[in-house]
C-alpha cells in the first residue's frame, strides 16, 4: 500500500473521538469513586454501629420496643374504646351551637375556664371518661405498634391519650369549682395514670410524651391546694406518685431516640426504602448519598456524645447536648427542615421541655411537703431544710436540686406567714422572682401557695 493510500484511510483517533473517550473515562472514574466512597461510608457507619451494639445500646426502634402484655392485663384495648367515644363526643360538641365557637374541650389544654361551658362540654364525654377509668384499672399497657417500621411507626394513641388527660383535667377543675374535692383528686389520679400509660412506650422523635399529662396533673393539684386544700393522706400519696416518674431516664430516652432516628433514616436511604422522615424532606436522598464517611460517622459520634451527656445530671447534660446540637447543625448536607424538626426537637426543644416539667414536678413535691409541715406544726417552714426528713424523704440527698442549675430551689415565705413560693430559675438561669412570662423572657418554674380568695400572681410579696 502506497503512502498516499495510507494517508487517505480514515483515522480512528480523531479529535472528536478522543474527546468522547475522555468524557467516558471521566464518567467511569466518577462512578467508581461513587461506588468506592459508598462502600467506605457503609463500612465506617457499620464500625460505629458495632461499637454501639458492643455497649449493649439500641440501634433500632425494635430494640426499645416494650414487652408483650397479656390481653386481660392490657389497658390498650379498653383505651381504644375510649378513643372512639372521644371522637363521637367531639362531633357532638361541634354540632352544639353553644360550644361551636369554643372548640373541643378535649383539645384545649389551656382553655380559659368557664364552668358553664366546660360542664356542658363534658356531658358529651361522660362515657369516654368512664371507659378510660376502666382502662386505668388494668395493671399494664401496650398498644399494638409495629416497631419494625422504624420512622414510620404509628403512634396515634399518644395524641388520643393526651386528649383523655385533657378531659380529666377539665373535669377536675370543674369539680374543684363545685367543691367536690374527692372527685377532683380522683381525676388527678386518672391524669397521672394516663402519663404512666404513655411512659410505657419508648420515647420517639417528634411525638408528644408522658410529661405533658404530668404537667396537667400538677396544675390541678396546685389549684386544689389554693382553693380547697388537700388532706395529709392525699399529699403523701401524690408525693409518692410524682416521685415515681423517671425524668432522668426520659432524658436518656430522648437522646437514644434521636440517634436511632438518624440511623434508621440512613439505613433506609442506603437501601432505597423511603420513610416519613424522607417523605417530609428531613433528610434528602441526593445529599445523603453523596456524604463522605467522615461526615456520616461524625453525625453518629456526635449523637453518641449526646447519649453519654444524657446520663449526667440535667444541669450538666443540657449544655453538653446544646453543644452537640450546634455541632450537628454545622454539618453540611443536612436540610433546614431536618435541622429544625429532628435536631432541634431532640437536642433542644424536647430536652428543655422535659427539664422544665422536671423542675415543676420537684417544685410541686417541695410545695406539697411544705403543706404537710404546715398541717403538722401550724406554719410553713422558714427554710426548705426543715422539711427533711420528717416531711420529705423522697430524694437521696434530702432536697432536690434545681434541675437547671444544680443549686437549691429558691424558697420565699410570705411575710404574713400565710403562703410561700418555691421555684426554679428556669432555662435562662436568672432569678426572675418566680415569674414566668414569655413576652418578657422570664421563665421561672414555680409552685405558689396564697391564701384562699387572694388572686394568685407569679411571685410572693417581698
Amino acid at each position: 500500500m502506497s503512502e498516499r493510500e495510507k494517508s487517505d484511510r480514515p483515522r480512528f483517533w480523531t479529535p472528536e473521538m478522543i474527546a468522547v473517550c475522555a468524557v467516558l473515562a471521566v464518567v467511569v472514574l466518577l462512578f467508581l469513586v461513587w461506588v468506592v466512597s459508598g462502600a467506605i461510608v457503609s463500612r465506617a457507619v457499620e464500625r460505629e454501629l458495632a461499637e454501639i451494639r458492643a455497649k449493649g445500646e439500641p440501634v433500632s426502634f425494635e430494640d426499645i420496643a416494650p414487652p408483650f402484655v397479656p390481653y386481660d392485663e392490657n389497658a390498650a384495648p379498653v383505651f381504644e374504646q375510649a378513643f372512639a367515644e372521644v371522637k363521637a363526643g367531639r362531633s357532638a360538641e361541634k354540632s352544639d351551637p353553644d360550644l361551636k365557637k369554643y372548640g373541643s374541650v378535649c383539645q384545649k389544654r389551656k382553655w380559659p375556664f368557664d364552668p358553664e361551658v366546660v360542664g356542658k362540654a363534658l356531658k358529651y364525654h361522660r362515657s369516654s371518661l368512664e371507659i378510660a377509668r376502666r382502662a386505668l384499672a388494668r395493671p399494664r399497657c401496650r398498644f399494638d405498634v409495629d416497631y419494625s417500621q422504624g420512622a414510620d411507626i404509628e403512634t396515634k394513641h399518644h395524641g388520643n391519650l393526651l386528649e383523655l388527660a385533657t378531659l380529666f383535667r377539665a373535669s377536675a377543675l370543674l369539680r374543684l369549682h363545685e367543691g367536690r374535692l374527692d372527685e377532683a383528686i380522683g381525676d388527678v389520679d386518672s391524669i397521672l395514670g394516663v402519663a404512666r400509660a404513655m411512659a410505657g412506650d419508648p420515647i420517639l422523635p417528634c411525638r408528644d410524651d408522658w410529661w405533658d399529662p404530668v404537667e396537667m396533673g400538677l396544675d390541678v393539684l396546685k389549684e386544689a391546694e389554693r382553693t380547697n386544700g388537700l388532706s395529709g393522706a392525699a399529699r403523701r400519696r401524690f408525693l409518692a406518685e410524682l416521685s415515681a416518674f423517671e425524668f432522668a431516664g426520659a432524658l436518656r430516652g430522648i437522646a437514644l431516640s434521636g440517634r436511632i432516628a438518624y440511623i434508621d433514616a440512613y439505613d433506609r436511604l442506603r437501601t432505597n426504602r423511603k420513610n416519613r422522615l424522607v417523605d417530609r424532606d428531613l433528610i434528602p436522598v441526593k445529599q445523603l448519598s453523596s456524604l463522605q464517611a467522615r461526615r456520616e460517622t461524625a453525625w453518629i459520634r456526635a449523637a453518641s456524645d449526646a447519649v453519654v451527656a444524657s446520663a449526667l445530671p440535667p444541669w450538666e447534660a443540657l449544655p453538653k447536648m446544646e453543644s452537640v446540637r450546634d455541632e450537628l447543625t454545622g454539618l453540611r448536607g443536612l436540610t433546614a427542615p431536618f435541622r429544625e424538626n429532628v435536631i432541634d426537637w431532640v437536642w433542644k426543644r424536647s430536652c428543655v421541655e422535659l427539664v422544665r416539667v422536671w423542675a415543676y414536678r420537684d417544685a410541686g413535691i417541695l410545695g406539697l411537703s411544705c403543706e404537710l409541715r404546715c398541717s403538722a406544726h401550724g406554719d410553713y417552714p422558714a427554710t426548705l431544710d426543715a422539711l427533711v426528713p420528717e416531711f420529705l424523704s423522697t430524694f437521696p440527698d434530702g432536697l432536690p436540686p434545681d434541675p437547671f442549675t444544680g443549686k437549691p430551689f429558691v424558697y420565699k415565705k410570705r411575710p404574713d406567714g400565710r403562703g410561700f413560693i418555691v421555684y426554679s430559675v428556669g432555662e435562662n438561669l436568672k432569678d426572675d422572682g418566680g415569674v414566668e412570662d414569655e413576652k418578657s423572657g422570664k421563665d421561672d418554674v414555680s409552685w405558689e401557695r396564697r391564701p384562699p380568695g387572694e388572686q394568685e400572681t407569679d411571685a410572693t410579696d417581698e
